[in-house]
């Protein structure tokens, strides 16, 4: 892996275990096992690091979207998009009132997973696909405060109903 990579990864790792707030240069540089000074040399400044980890995030999101899309685990997908892609998100959002850059990243990102949603489900309204990424984004936060939420049964649930209202957009278009 090549230093940048680190860097990117170690971001993602500090993020994800300590915090947007907790995720120091030295303890990212730590993570990535190289020396803090290279965040600055490859990236400019810890701001433009999390821009750099957004853009790699929604690639990787896109690969796993266009495996699900053959393999047609939807489940894992959406499991993804509550555990791991929020987290980060949410994390990095606190961050973002501060800067631009970021916050157009996350938003373009978000605006990608909607797609990605609504794509999976068979969901041509935008609104539709947004109601059902936030109620993910929601589910997200919810059980990371309260562990005992059935978060399989409710993405169940979700699914369901998008599917409902598929059919049911059908059966009033013909």
């Amino acid at each position: 892996m090549k230093t940048r990579e680190k860097l990117i990864y170690g971001a993602r790792e500090c993020v994800l275990q300590n915090g947007s707030l907790g995720a120091s240069v030295k303890s990212i540089a730590k993570a990535a096992g190289v020396n803090h000074g290279l965040i600055h040399h490859y990236f400019g400044s810890k701001e433009q690091l999390y821009v750099e980890l957004i853009i790699q995030e929604a690639k990787r999101t896109r690969e796993l979207f266009n495996s699900v899309k053959e393999s047609g685990n939807i489940r894992s997908f959406l499991t993804d998009l509550i555990f791991t892609k929020s987290k980060l998100i949410r994390e990095l959002s606190a961050l973002s009132k501060d800067s631009p850059r970021l916050e157009e990243e996350i938003k373009n990102f978000l605006i990608e997973r909607c797609r990605d949603v609504g794509e999976l489900l068979n969901i041509n309204s935008y609104t539709k696909q947004l109601m059902i990424t936030s109620s993910l984004l929601g589910l997200a936060l919810h059980s990371s405060i309260d562990p005992e939420i059935p978060v399989d049964e409710v993405v169940d649930s979700i699914m369901e109903s998008a599917n409902n209202d598929q059919m049911e957009q059908t059966r009033f278009a013909v």
